[in-house]
């Protein structure tokens, strides 16, 4: 059985670019990348942990001017060791002028096992 906590301010750190992960552990990764409608984009994302592609985390949009406002997403499990640092790349440069409180992408992290969780086995 896996106990589960929130996270601390000291387990993750943004700069912007990217995200620092400073707790080793196994962690569900999920992204989504909305597109808004009316813009053509023609990119393949990937959540990259220290520059390397995430298997299964690589996502490729073919989103013409044409199409209505779009999520893209991927779902994987990684192993993070200390200091891991993860990033959303895009094969492209991606240009949008819209409604600056639209959020455009996000990343959850949801820790599995680690430092922190504890796990019982029948035995």
């Amino acid at each position: 059985m896996s106990n589960s906590t929130s996270s601390s301010p000291d387990d993750f750190y943004n700069d912007g670019v990217g995200v620092l992960i400073r707790k080793p552990g196994t962690y569900l990764a999920l992204y989504t990348v909305q597109v808004p409608s009316g813009t053509p984009l023609t990119t393949t994302f990937a959540l990259q942990m220290n520059n390397q592609n995430i298997p299964g985390m690589v996502v490729g949009v073919d989103h013409k001017s044409s199409s209505g406002s779009t999520v893209y997403s991927a779902q994987g499990i990684l192993n993070a060791p200390e200091n891991a640092t993860l990033r959303l790349s895009s094969s492209a440069i991606i240009n949008y002028t819209g409604a600056a409180n639209l959020t455009l992408a996000s990343l959850n992290l949801i820790q599995l096992s680690g430092e922190d969780s504890t796990t019982e086995t029948d035995g």
